[in-house]
């Protein structure tokens, strides 16, 4: 995390989807019927550059979790896309939360990035789902309008 020094605080904050990377990863572990089956899961949140726009602050975050998947549940190509769905929501709700208490502590107001899904395009959406942003992802107009919010306090 790092304090943009350029931030103009009068100005309106320039955070949207644009600015904002996120990447993630799933592998299975070695596994065995009896305790059931392990997922390595990866996710990298990035913020541009403070010289891109005016934002408050510039991060990078990157978190690694293992998922087990007790047997006698899902299985087989159901068992994966639950782990690939659900493994790097689980750490982004995480590291959202980190960015957020973070940011809170710096010079400027705390910065609530916006959420996400991990559904792979080829589902079709839910009806909440109605626009993809630069995350890679659909994303909520809930999210959305929140990103665009300014905070309270």
């Amino acid at each position: 995390m790092e304090a943009c020094p350029e931030y103009d605080p009068a100005k309106e904050p320039e955070l949207d989807f644009e600015s904002i990377t996120v990447k993630h990863g799933v592998k299975p572990l070695q596994s065995n019927a009896e305790e059931g089956s392990r997922w390595m899961v990866g996710l990298m949140i990035e913020q541009t550059p403070c010289d891109s726009a005016n934002i408050p602050y510039t991060f990078h975050v990157s978190l690694q979790g293992i998922v087990l998947a007790l047997p006698g549940g899902l299985s087989g190509e159901k068992l994966e896309l639950a782990v690939k769905v659900n493994g790097p929501a689980m750490l982004f709700g995480a590291a959202r939360e980190m960015i957020r208490a973070a940011t809170g502590r710096g010079p400027h107001q705390a910065v609530i990035i916006p959420s996400t899904n991990f559904l792979p395009p080829a589902l079709p959406p839910s009806a909440s789902v109605v626009t993809e942003g630069a995350l890679g992802q659909p994303v909520t107009k809930v999210a959305k309008k929140a990103a665009r919010k300014k905070p309270r306090g």
